[in-house]
């Protein structure tokens, strides 16, 4: 498990080299010592590569991050950082404050676990051992290091002030004490680094994402040198800035409050990523093909491994574009572009996820420079172009819906048998062009529209099947299928909403009576397209006559699969998809122990839509049941009514133990996030029905 600490630096040159000779002196010996113990996951268990209750730490790194210091602290930084490739060292361009600089160094953190310290030596490195061992016997998502401040009248008061402005007005629970010495999980971290605002008051960010807070006493050591840089003034002008931004009847509009937080003057180099599974060098250069939102996680967990990522996408402000080292500008369905920029950026690897197209580009790309593949060409056709998909379905005798490649000069005759039908582009994806149709007329009068989403000159029709959707997620090592998990698709019934998805429940209410027959059909398409490693992804009809294959995918799902399914499973897919596309070598232990048979916890992944209008304001707070949330707009935008995947306001994915808790989870969660449209008093979000039983 790797530790990153976070310290912000303000005219400490004088203590720099003890303070982080002490953090060395703690951390060391624990990197060297072997683990044994090992810590079960619960139910909210973040997945950060499974560690031992004794807190054994493999490696750790120390960010120092210097918030305009008038003395040489920035000189004494790079001289450690140039001895001790674990300390990197940043420089902002004046003094931007404690918070901004604490939120500096969280976006550059790259560990499992993430702590915050000051740099006046008060916080003992050897009590972060201890709130690490709480964090995790208590299942916490953070824990602050709590201590009085003792014969620090300014201090104190400031401190009643605060704690009188977080419970009153920004909802801390008054049981709960808060510092800036705290050590939190990476998830907790990537919620805070995403904020907008130009003031980001770490503990406030913290609050608004989880209430799972722990609480540790700790011995605080008198200060190493000079005396608080804060007088009451500053406190209360800190304070009152804080309720402006996050309290609860703050009066500043939001458009207000978002700016850059920070400027970077300079930045020491980037380190070797020392990790016990692999070495790097240097950081590698992955290309990642689409930055959407369903993107943004593949960029951290790359990061988080050593890589630097090259996010290329048509939009120029794509979201996984502002976390990257590298941007670049291309449609992701042309392969030649996209190849001449990974030729023009010396890219090592690329890959997508979570979205089907970008896959046949990325194999071709790779094809292209000779760079490593999980999947050939041919088979990236073959899961992305239904035309190819349905031959060959069809040649190896599994069943999928009846079906005609269509275009006007066929005419209408052999339409007649596929009706009721649905028409869809041979080479999209997001549920773009489809729709169900009751006659050969209405199929070819939305021949057009259909085509507007397609590169082909024709478009698939086919028989529309009446059955339950399931969806079929999996690894191949070798041409060997190992099943992780099967999931109820839940979508929309009316007829111009047709497929587009509202939820995926797991397990599936069919697991007994369909399962084998599912991992049966699912080996076969693995043998019928010539898939030898990576992800697969599949969708089943249960239709009333027998199971088809709707479609498949050589990717991880859609709803968020590369979150859930490594804490219901243990399989770390995103990990293995990304070392595969650079040419690392994986650990499968998991994959060989996993039984899909024998998980006993459920999911629900809702991603949820609202009703139209322009987002006025955004609010959520997660519930104990929910491992992660996020809205697909921001304020401002507009949002159109519901005609394909794209339109999603948001997801949010829960746990529970059985059923009715899953149920229970979900209404709690949907209580708990609001969408405000201007000119609409009620709440926007739509409540999709579940799963029948």
């Amino acid at each position: 498990m790797r530790l990153s600490i976070v310290i912000p630096v303000y005219n400490s040159a004088a203590v720099l080299e003890r303070l982080t000779d002490q953090i060395s002196k703690t951390f060391e010996p624990m990197v060297t010592r072997p683990s044994t113990e090992k810590l079960m996951p619960s139910d909210n268990f973040d997945t950060i590569g499974i560690t031992c209750i004794n807190a054994e730490i493999s490696d750790f790194e120390i960010l120092l991050v210097d918030d305009g210091s008038t003395d040489n602290s920035y000189e004494v930084i790079r001289g450690l950082s140039d001895r001790d490739p674990r300390l990197r060292g940043f420089r902002l361009t004046k003094n931007f404050g404690q918070q901004n600089a604490t939120l500096c160094g969280l976006r550059h953190a790259t560990g499992d676990l993430i702590a915050t310290m000051d740099d006046d030596m008060q916080h003992p490195a050897s009590a972060l051992k201890v709130m690490i061992e709480q964090l995790f016997a208590e299942d916490r998502d953070i824990v602050y290091g709590i201590y009085p401040y003792q014969g620090e009248r300014i201090r104190t008061m400031g401190s009643s002030l605060r704690d009188w402005l977080f419970n009153t007005q920004i909802g801390k629970p008054s049981d709960i004490e808060i510092s800036s010495f705290r050590v939190m999980r990476r998830s907790v971290r990537d919620r805070v680094a995403q904020t907008s605002y130009r003031f980001a008051y770490i503990s406030a960010l913290v609050l608004r994402e989880t209430l799972n807070i722990g609480n540790c006493q700790v011995e605080r050591q008198p200060r190493a040198a000079g005396r608080s840089g804060y007088t009451f003034a500053s406190l209360c002008k800190l304070y009152l800035r804080t309720w402006l931004y996050y309290g609860r009847r703050s009066i500043v509009p939001e458009r207000l409050k978002s700016g850059p937080a920070y400027k970077l003057a300079a930045q020491t180099r980037f380190p070797e990523i020392l990790r016990t599974e692999s070495r790097l060098s240097q950081p590698k250069l992955l290309m990642l093909l689409g930055a959407g939102k369903l993107q943004v996680n593949a960029v951290k967990r790359a990061q988080e491994l050593g890589f630097e990522v090259l996010a290329v996408d048509w939009e120029p402000g794509a979201p996984a574009k502002k976390i990257s080292e590298k941007a670049g500008l291309a449609d992701v369905f042309d392969a030649d572009a996209c190849l001449k920029l990974a030729e023009a950026h010396s890219a090592d690897g690329v890959m997508t996820t979570g979205t089907d197209q970008p896959v046949l580009t990325a194999a071709m790309v790779a094809q292209g420079l000779g760079l490593p593949s999980l999947i050939s060409v041919d088979t990236a056709l073959g899961a992305t172009h239904k035309g190819v998909m349905k031959r060959t379905l069809e040649a190896h005798g599994i069943p999928t819906a009846p079906y005609k490649l269509w275009q006007p000069e066929d005419g209408l005759e052999d339409l007649k048998a596929l009706m009721p039908g649905v028409v869809k582009p041979v080479d999209s994806q997001g549920q773009r062009g489809i729709f169900r149709v009751e006659t050969p007329l209405e199929a070819a009068a939305r021949f057009p529209e259909v085509l507007k989403y397609s590169r082909d000159e024709r478009i698939l029709v086919e028989k529309f099947i009446d059955g339950d959707e399931v969806t079929f997620s999996g690894w191949v090592r070798s041409g060997r299928l190992y099943p992780l998990a099967l999931t109820d698709r839940v979508t929309f019934s009316e007829k111009e909403r047709i497929g587009i998805c509202t939820a995926h429940e797991f397990p599936t209410k069919h697991f007994d009576t369909h399962g084998d027959e599912v991992l049966a059909l699912s080996e076969r398409i693995v043998s019928a397209f010539g898939i030898q490693e990576g992800p697969v992804y599949i969708q089943f009809l249960l239709g009333k006559a027998q199971t088809v294959v709707n479609e498949l995918a050589c990717r991880i799902g859609g709803a968020y699969e590369e979150i859930w399914i490594p804490v219901v499973t243990g399989c770390d897919w995103l990990r293995w998809m990304i070392e595969g596309a650079m040419g690392v070598e994986s650990d499968f232990s998991a994959l060989e122990t996993y039984d899909w048979k024998k998980v006993d916890k459920r999911l629900s992944a809702q991603l949820f839509f609202s009703e139209p209008g322009i987002v006025a304001g955004l609010s959520a707070s997660p519930s104990e049941n929910c491992l992660d949330y996020g809205f697909h707009f921001e304020v401002g935008d507009r949002i159109g009514g519901i005609t394909n995947a794209t339109q999603r306001a948001g997801y949010f994915l829960v746990t529970a133990k059985d059923e009715a808790g899953l149920g229970r989870a979900v209404q709690e969660m949907y209580s708990r996030i609001r969408i405000q449209m201007e000119g609409m008093d009620r709440n926007a979000v739509m409540v999709r029905p579940r799963r029948e039983a």
